[in-house]
């Protein structure tokens, strides 16, 4: 497996940062031919994360938006196999939804 990551925490930038990198990502793999699908599903831990997934010779490429403890990430993968999440909702549209990263989160003020 490949991989690019970058967040917040590790690369010292903004959330909004991050999320910019992951629209550019999911826009880019979005231009490539093939059947293209987007995904809402939280990890093991309960985190959430979207992914745009297109499938690929003999396995899949990925861009993944991410939210953690303590930081926001965007990733991209080229994996071999099937991308099968088990709790995965498939989305109708492309759009990042809101709330997956910090910088869409409402202030509690």
């Amino acid at each position: 497996m490949h991989t690019f990551h970058a967040d917040t925490f590790s690369n010292d930038c903004s959330s909004q940062t991050i999320k910019g990198l992951y629209l550019k990502a999911a826009a880019s793999l979005a231009g490539r031919s093939g059947e293209l699908k987007c995904y809402r599903w939280r990890d093991a831990w309960g985190w959430k994360r979207v992914s745009v997934v297109l499938p690929a010779k003999g396995g899949y490429i990925e861009v993944r938006a991410s939210c953690n403890n303590d930081n926001d990430a965007v990733s991209i993968r080229i994996a071999p196999g099937a991308f099968e999440p088990s709790n995965a909702e498939v989305l109708s549209s492309l759009e990042l939804p809101s709330g997956v990263y910090r910088c869409d989160w409402k202030s509690k003020s």
